[in-house]
């Protein structure tokens, strides 16, 4: 991909050739991810169990992604372990580092019922790797 880049913009850009603002369309859907926000872990409210870490690296030997370690983490390891934290919208991601260790989270939003999401992945036996799970959009 550098390779490519470095190519396609070696040349010299004539005035014309330049690009200029443009509007941008109207969504496709009102429910988009335009306004969307990232809610950092240390805004969560533990209620119980939880830790904050603040330089996470995995102890179990396990492979990661370079900037998936050594930031802040929240880690939940028992069950009943409850934490909570706020967000305005229609929709919630959580972004999680889905290890060998992964396990399922059960979540509720807006006092509605328990739903549960399974955090490992296919590529999670020997890998801790980025993933993100909607557990709610529309």
């Amino acid at each position: 991909m550098k390779a490519f880049l470095e190519k396609a913009w070696a040349g010299k850009v004539t005035e014309d050739d330049k690009m200029g603002p443009y509007p941008h369309p109207k969504p496709i859907d009102a429910a988009n991810y335009d306004n969307g926000k990232l809610i950092l872990a240390e805004q969560a409210q533990v209620i119980k169990g939880w830790q904050s870490i603040e330089n996470w690296k995995p102890d179990d030997g396990e492979g990661t992604r370079q900037n998936y370690v050594n930031v802040p983490m929240l880690i939940g390891q028992e069950m009943g372990n409850l934490l909570k934290f706020q967000f305005n919208g229609n929709a919630v991601d959580i972004a999680v580092a889905a290890g060998p260790d992964a396990g399922v989270i059960e979540f509720r939003i807006d006092e509605g019922d328990w739903q549960k999401q399974d955090l490992f992945t296919k590529r999670s036996v020997n890998l801790h790797l980025p993933w993100y799970f909607t557990l709610a959009a529309g």
